[in-house]
């Protein structure tokens, strides 16, 4: 245990606050419905208004549309976007078929932003088809790692379908790789936004999809994309998914799901119109599918939904817009009809109609178009969400856009996190002392999932990997490198429940415990061993490096029992003990002369470049860099 005044001096260390910069960030999603957009530019008002964000991520579906002339709809409509946000540069425009997205900044960011990556799965017809899947742009501002996936999921009401979108979802995420390619997206990345037609469905039905844990879609798709005849890149559909894939993935009015029963139908229907027209939103998302399925953790756990306060965005007529409401009478509203440019027709009588009207009557209306978020837990409270709210005048889709505004409490990461010059050595960048060793011990994992085939026996071959955000955190052999694939454990054979008898040893190259806390996460990865085969991730856990170090300052040791996740799912759990190796006072001295002098430092980023030029020095020249 540690005395007062050290726990005192080290907690104060790492519980410092700074005022964090802030990125204002929009985000928004539309089902286009294969019609040129009309109202595009109400999503994000005037010039002004778009001024006041610095980065806008906007995914499209079904974007592809019929145009006169020979401009193809992917070019046709990103000249209109760029037309929209001048003083902006596009990021990333990644695209298949008619899945869209695109990441816009303002011109003041870009020698600010680094590291951008694309990356794209389908989840259509055989796996393979792009009529539905999703696509995922990252990038890095300053330090903070932001990844955007839009989707578009398998559509219909019923249970079954619900499954399905729950299994496209994991899907997704295993299919989509950027940074440590290894693990998904969500276990690395310091901020994660979802958006896309999710087909969530409002629903009476009580029955609940089964857990998409090694679902047999999902294993299908490793054999789906050895398809060779088939090629996903070359397909282009322009033509609406309804007419296209009925009867293999999208809408068709005999579905089976559908109630058959007409007066049932017609009684819910009823009561979804009685609760949009006295907006009482919360009890019409009490029958909401994606809430349902979050708060059951068979799904995106962890993501928070931003919840409308709104009509919903599906299926509705087109060319249509519900004003904000007049009167307070049951299903009754004073409206006006619009017009297809998305503004109101003064010429129209006023004319008064029910909400019903503007809904087709053989779909539920139903909130499928949404916008989600998550956080690492080293970055938990660092997105303010501002507003959640559709936009009536986009008019030519049978959907409504959604468009979400956030502010991102920013952090500059590895150039935040300060090392002592002694830490580099003069040969070969070797590490002498003002490093931090922790030590790690008591590992157990509990309940892991079964990752082998019952045809080898079943089970899994466990073994642990330890890897830090930022990557050049993590020493490897007492030497700083930009990446490393981390600290391994022991394999454990056929186990699910297995206990590590061994003591794992993380040095840190920094003792800068004020960068650390803000900026520093330990990535636990629990793998399975395959003989054949590459090894399977059975699932992650992150620690904050701040909480470890104030669980060291307070008892003495952090103790951790977490879930692992992968894709989203719970796959197990991993407990451990993390204690510090040395004498903390030498290592808090170490800490305080880099508190108080900054001028004998240098920060990774200095470091990273140094250990590049030296490579590029030693190779005659020649510097490959991962």
């Amino acid at each position: 245990m540690l005395t007062n005044g050290k726990t005192a001096n080290l907690k104060d260390i790492v519980l410092k606050k700074r005022e964090p910069e802030q990125l204002k960030l929009f985000v928004t999603s539309w089902n286009m419905g294969n019609a040129e957009p009309a109202g595009m530019e109400n999503i994000f008002g005037s010039p002004e208004e778009i001024n006041q964000y610095d980065m806008y991520a906007i995914g499209l579906q079904e974007s592809t549309y019929n145009i006169k002339g020979s401009e193809d709809t992917i070019t046709h409509l990103q000249n209109r976007l760029k037309s929209i946000f001048r003083g902006f540069f596009v990021v990333q425009h990644c695209y298949r078929a008619q899945l869209q997205l695109y990441v816009f900044a303002k011109e003041s960011l870009r020698h600010r932003i680094s590291g951008v990556e694309q990356s794209i799965e389908n989840t259509g017809f055989l796996h393979v088809f792009p009529n539905k899947g999703g696509i995922l742009i990252t990038c890095i501002v300053d330090g903070t790692k932001l990844a955007f996936v839009s989707c578009h999921l398998t559509a219909h009401e019923g249970v079954h379908h619900c499954e399905q979108r729950n299994a496209s979802i994991v899907e997704i995420l295993g299919g989509v790789r950027a940074g440590d390619k290894r693990i998904d997206i969500t276990e690395q990345f310091h901020h994660v936004f979802w958006m896309g037609d999710m087909n969530y469905r409002v629903t009476f039905d009580d029955s609940t999809p089964e857990n998409t844990k090694k679902n047999i879609a999902v294993l299908n798709r490793v054999a789906s994309k050895k398809m060779n005849h088939v090629d996903a890149k070359d397909i282009v559909v322009t033509v609406d998914e309804e007419e296209a894939f009925a009867g293999i993935d999208d809408e068709d009015d005999s579905d089976s799901e559908i109630p058959t029963k007409k007066a049932e139908r017609a009684a819910n229907n009823k009561k979804i119109m009685e609760m949009i027209s006295k907006e009482q939103w919360k009890e019409l998302l009490e029958l909401d599918e994606l809430n349902r399925e979050i708060k059951s953790g068979r799904v995106l756990n962890e993501f928070v939904a931003l919840q409308p306060a709104f009509p919903p965005t599906f299926k509705r007529m087109r060319n249509q817009a519900i004003p904000p409401r007049q009167t307070q009478g049951l299903l009754k509203w004073n409206l006006r009809r619009a017009s297809t440019t998305g503004t109101e027709d003064a010429r129209a009588a006023p004319e008064e109609r029910t909400v019903a009207d503007f809904y087709h009557e053989k779909r539920y209306p139903s909130f499928t178009d949404r916008i989600l978020y998550k956080s690492m837990k080293t970055f938990d409270g660092d997105i303010l969400p501002e507003f959640f709210t559709s936009c009536e005048t986009a008019m030519s889709s049978d959907h409504k856009p959604v468009r979400a505004g956030f502010a991102v409490n920013l952090t500059k990461g590895r150039s935040d996190i300060f090392v002592h010059r002694m830490v580099v050595g003069r040969r070969n960048d070797r590490v002498h002392g003002h490093k931090l060793r922790l030590l790690v011990s008591d590992l157990k994992g509990r309940n892991l999932e079964e990752m082998d085939s019952q045809l080898f026996g079943g089970g899994s071959d466990p073994y642990i990997i330890v890897t830090s955000d930022p990557p050049s955190l993590l020493l490897h052999r007492d030497k700083i490198r930009d990446y490393y694939e981390g600290v391994k454990s022991k394999v454990i054979k056929h186990n699910l429940n297995p206990d590590w008898k061994e003591t794992l040893v993380l040095n840190l190259a920094s003792v800068d415990f004020e960068g650390l806390a803000r900026n520093a996460t330990l990535i636990f990865q629990v793998w399975d061993e395959d003989t054949y085969n590459a090894d399977d991730l059975i699932g992650c856990i992150t620690l904050p490096l701040r909480d470890v170090l104030l669980g060291i300052a307070e008892r003495g040791e952090f103790r951790f029992d977490d879930v692992l996740r992968s894709n989203s799912e719970v796959m197990g759990q991993l407990s451990g003990t993390i204690r510090l190796d040395g004498n903390l006072q030498d290592v808090l001295d170490d800490a305080q002369a880099i508190t108080a002098d900054r001028g004998h430092t240098n920060n990774f980023l200095s470091l990273a470049i140094a250990e590049r030029e030296q490579a590029n020095s030693n190779n005659g020249g020649c510097c490959v860099i991962n």
